[in-house]
C-alpha cells in the first residue's frame, strides 16, 4: 500500500472542504473569545487610568477583571 497521490490530486487547504468547514468552526468559536480578551483589556487599562477611584478598589476591580494568572 505504497500509492503515492498524483499532483492533480494534491488540494490546497482553501480547497479542501472539511479543513475549510473546520476552520470556519474555529474561527467562530474564536471570535468570541478575542473580542472578551480585547474588552476586558480596554477595562482594565480605563480602571488602571482612573483618578476617581482609590488604589486598593482598583486592584479589587482589576482583580476581577482578570481571568488568568
Amino acid at each position: 500500500m505504497n500509492e503515492k497521490a498524483s499532483i492533480a490530486e494534491i488540494k490546497t487547504l482553501d480547497e479542501d472542504e472539511k479543513l475549510r468547514g473546520y476552520s470556519e468552526t474555529l474561527h467562530n468559536l474564536r471570535k468570541d473569545g478575542v473580542k472578551k480578551i480585547a474588552d476586558l483589556k480596554q477595562e482594565i487599562f480605563s480602571l488602571k487610568k482612573s483618578k476617581m477611584i482609590d488604589s486598593a478598589e482598583k486592584q479589587r476591580l482589576i482583580s476581577e477583571k482578570k481571568i488568568w494568572n
